[in-house]
């Protein structure tokens, strides 16, 4: 399960109360609810959860950001894994295993700010180079793909069979060839831009207007 910290402030990471005019579960009891299997599930440690954009945190600089901050500094605690849902009412126990993802070195942070190092020192740290272009090509057509031509299949009636079809996926094998993004994000807009150009071909071979 992933939580994105990207904007978010202290009520969109725990929730507010279920009888309050803007109730909400908040970020990270929606992730585990989302990845639990069973409703006797009730610990759910046996998950793990992702952090995402942790760094920008220590980037923003902001009040917002800041209080974020000191509340997952809590929640890493290893002798304090869990937090008080407004919305349920109760302690929720995190996951054993939490993983802090974002584009910067923490340990470097850490020497910049002095409140990271006591968490640094707890973690494993490792350092991702990117994927190769196998592993580029392996999740592209097993994964990318097929989420991408499901959810234009879901437009409307007569596009059950959309497809991004063999052109589609020569230009995707072209574009692996000299694609240099370490991640995955540039190939996800170019499958997405190829599939709009495909749906805009669809709708005028349907008389459809765009």
């Amino acid at each position: 399960m992933t939580v994105t910290l990207d904007g978010a402030t202290i009520d969109d990471m725990v929730g507010t109360p279920f009888e309050s005019f803007d109730g909400k579960a908040g970020r990270l009891l929606d992730a585990i609810i989302s990845s639990t299997a069973s409703s006797r599930d009730l610990n759910h440690h046996n998950q793990i959860l992702m952090i995402d954009e942790f760094d920008r945190l220590m980037i923003s600089g902001d009040k917002q950001s800041e209080e974020v901050l000191s509340f997952l500094l809590k929640l890493l605690d290893p002798n304090s894994r869990y937090f008080y849902s407004p919305y349920l009412k109760t302690d929720i126990r995190l996951p054993d295993t939490i993983i802090l993802a974002g584009n910067s070195n923490l340990q470097e942070l850490s020497d910049r700010h002095p409140q990271l190092q006591a968490m640094v020192s707890r973690l494993s740290i490792v350092h991702f180079d990117g994927f190769d272009r196998e592993a580029k090509r392996a999740i592209a057509y097993e994964s990318i793909i097929p989420k991408v031509e499901a959810g234009f299949r879901s437009i409307g009636v007569g596009y059950g069979d959309f497809s991004l079809g063999e052109e589609g996926r020569q230009s995707v094998e072209a574009f692996l060839q000299s694609d240099t993004d370490p991640g995955l994000r540039s190939l996800e807009k170019y499958v997405h831009g190829l599939a709009e150009a495909q749906l805009q071909k669809l709708y005028l071979q349907n008389g459809i207007q765009p």
